[in-house]
C-alpha cells in the first residue's frame, strides 16, 4: 500500500499522497464523507499523518516509519 501511495517513488508519503489516493478511492464513500476525509487540512489527515511520522518534523512519512506503525505490537 506504501508503494501505491508513494507514486512517485520517493521513499516517503505526505497528506497530500494521502488525499490523492483517497480521492482515487473516493467513488466507494458517500461525498460527504469523501470531502471531509480527503481535505489534506483536515483534523483527520493531521492525526493520521502525526501517528505515522515518528520524528514529528517533516510531515513525511517514511517506509520504516509506516511499517513500525502497522506492525504489531507485543504486550
Amino acid at each position: 500500500m506504501f508503494e501505491e501511495i508513494d507514486w512517485l517513488n520517493r521513499g516517503f508519503i505526505t497528506k497530500i499522497d494521502i488525499k490523492r489516493i483517497i480521492d482515487q478511492f473516493s467513488q466507494y464513500v458517500s461525498a460527504i464523507t469523501a470531502d471531509q476525509r480527503s481535505h489534506p487540512d483536515s483534523i483527520e489527515m493531521e492525526a493520521l499523518v502525526k501517528r505515522f511520522n515518528k520524528d514529528k518534523a517533516t510531515g513525511r512519512i517514511s517506509l520504516p516509519e509506516w511499517v513500525e506503525e502497522l506492525a504489531p505490537k507485543l504486550r
